[in-house]
């Protein structure tokens, strides 16, 4: 929602990808990179800005059988019975999600 400086982000990706970026996306004067990781160890997925004041919203499918981690970056989370919400501000957020 650009009037508001809100982008919203729900990566689903296939199981069968290990990873996957999406980078550069212009939204009115911001420029959004999504990278995607998964291994063994889990899944890691790292946003990126150029509009450091703009808020970013990641919605991650949840799991009572996965730890969801902010690992780098400015973020809140809530979970509710279906999604995990990362919603922050800054230039760069980096989030892992690993079985229990």
């Amino acid at each position: 929602i650009a009037s508001k400086k809100l982008v919203k982000i729900k990566p689903m990706m296939p199981g069968e990808w290990s990873e996957a970026s999406l980078e550069n996306v212009i939204i009115a004067d911001n420029s959004i990179s999504v990278f995607y990781t998964m291994t063994e160890a889990g899944t890691r997925i790292e946003v990126t800005q150029s509009q450091p004041d703009w808020t970013i919203e990641v919605q991650i499918p949840y799991t009572d059988e996965q730890n969801y981690q902010l690992i780098e970056g400015d973020a809140v989370i809530s979970t509710n019975k279906s999604l995990a919400v990362y919603t922050g501000t800054g230039p760069k957020m980096v989030f892992k999600i690993s079985n229990k």
